[in-house]
């Protein structure tokens, strides 16, 4: 589906199916939010490109991979924060930035109230974190802003999509990758996601 990839795992699966689960508690929730975190992280960044580096081990000489490109991760607030920790442990010397959007209750519209992004971001592979894509308006927002810095290598990372979701955001940012362990084919009156996991970021923080 457009430029979307599906993780496919057993253990996404079981993880997920533990987030869905109502009766979770906070403490179980947030570990299988931890757990299920790094199986994204290794399929979003496995075509990440290297360049060959020459090091000296204990007993040689040897030609080695790292990294080519400088990295910013974006958690879009709030929760996004809960995905950033396994990020920052795995991906060498990444860059933060934050986007803060809230969701206007009346009119369901996204609204920006807080910004802070590296130093020339536009020269970095971005990726942004958001567990839950809904209507994609918060995520077009997060983009449309990216883009306005300049930004050209961006790929995002989500726990649960709306399949609407994806075929906006892929019709508006074709270049775009985007990385999800499910996808819900429903939204109820409020715009969330049927049958979803709740409100990821209560749910996480204990705000319910």
């Amino acid at each position: 589906m457009y430029n979307c990839i599906k993780i496919e795992h057993p253990l996404v699966k079981h993880y997920l199916s533990e987030l869905r689960d109502k009766n979770v508690k906070v403490d179980q929730f947030r570990e299988s939010f931890r757990k299920i975190t790094p199986l994204i992280l290794y399929k979003a960044t496995e075509d990440l490109l290297t360049q060959t580096k020459n090091i000296e081990t204990p007993l040689g000489n040897t030609d080695t991979q790292v990294l080519l490109n400088r990295h910013t991760v974006i958690p879009i607030l709030r929760a996004g924060l809960s995905m950033l920790p396994c990020f920052l442990e795995s991906l060498p010397n990444c860059r933060i930035g934050f986007i803060g959007i809230c969701r206007n209750d009346d009119t369901y519209l996204p609204e920006l109230y807080y910004k802070n992004l590296p130093k020339d971001v536009e020269n970095d592979n971005v990726i942004i974190l958001e567990p839950m894509i809904a209507t994609s308006g918060s995520i077009c927002l997060a983009l449309d802003i990216l883009r306005n810095h300049g930004v050209k290598n961006i790929r995002v990372v989500s726990l649960l999509m709306f399949h609407g979701a994806i075929e906006k955001i892929c019709e508006k940012f074709p270049d775009v990758k985007i990385y999800c362990c499910d996808i819900d084919l429903e939204l109820d009156i409020n715009n969330y996601i049927v049958p979803g996991i709740g409100d990821a970021g209560d749910r996480f923080f204990g705000n319910i």
